[in-house]
């Protein structure tokens, strides 16, 4: 009977530790599974964010050159407008400096 109780308890143990691999197992797969789809999401989010990266640095580069191409204009504009400014000042003072007949 001692014989008997002690392969009971032996078929116990065994059956307790394959469940508790198998279990090991499971757990082991989920955590792996979980693993490589957080592996996976990183990955996608890093490919988001340099597109985004990318995207921001062509629209600066974009605003960049618009102000570039609208500073030549300007310059133009604000030299004519002292030009015409200076002409204007000259006149006036050739105006009144002159004696009145």
């Amino acid at each position: 009977m001692a014989d008997e109780q002690n392969r009971d308890i032996l078929q116990v143990v065994e059956a307790a530790d394959r469940a508790g691999s198998i279990v090991t197992e499971h757990v082991r797969s989920i955590i792996d599974g979980a693993e490589e789809r957080a592996a996976e999401i990183r990955q996608k989010a890093e490919e988001d964010a340099q597109k985004i990266r990318e995207a921001a640095s062509q629209a600066a580069a974009n605003v960049l050159k618009r102000i570039d191409d609208t500073g030549a204009p300007l310059a133009q504009l604000v030299a004519d407008l002292r030009t015409e400014a200076e002409r204007l000042s000259a006149k006036s003072e050739r105006e009144f400096s002159e004696p009145e007949r």
